[in-house]
C-alpha cells in the first residue's frame, strides 16, 4: 500500500515539477555551452594576439634588414 501511495505521489510531483526540472536541465546545458563558447573565444583571442605579435616581430626584422 505504501509503495502505491509513493508511486502516486511521485507521479504527481513529476507531473507538477517535471516541466520545471526539464527547463532547469536545459538552462544548465545552455550555461555549459556558453562557458565552452566563452573559453573558445578567449583561446581564439590569445591565438590572434600571439599571431599578431609574431607578424609584428617579422615585419620589424624585415624592416631592420632592409
Amino acid at each position: 500500500m505504501g509503495r502505491v501511495v509513493g508511486d502516486l505521489v511521485s507521479k504527481k510531483l513529476l507531473s507538477s515539477f517535471g516541466p520545471m526540472l526539464a527547463k532547469a536541465t536545459e538552462v544548465g546545458q545552455l550555461k555549459g555551452q556558453l562557458a565552452d563558447l566563452t573559453a573558445w573565444l578567449q583561446q581564439s583571442d590569445r591565438e590572434r594576439a600571439a599571431t599578431a605579435a609574431k607578424e609584428a616581430k617579422l615585419q620589424h626584422e624585415n624592416f631592420v634588414l632592409r
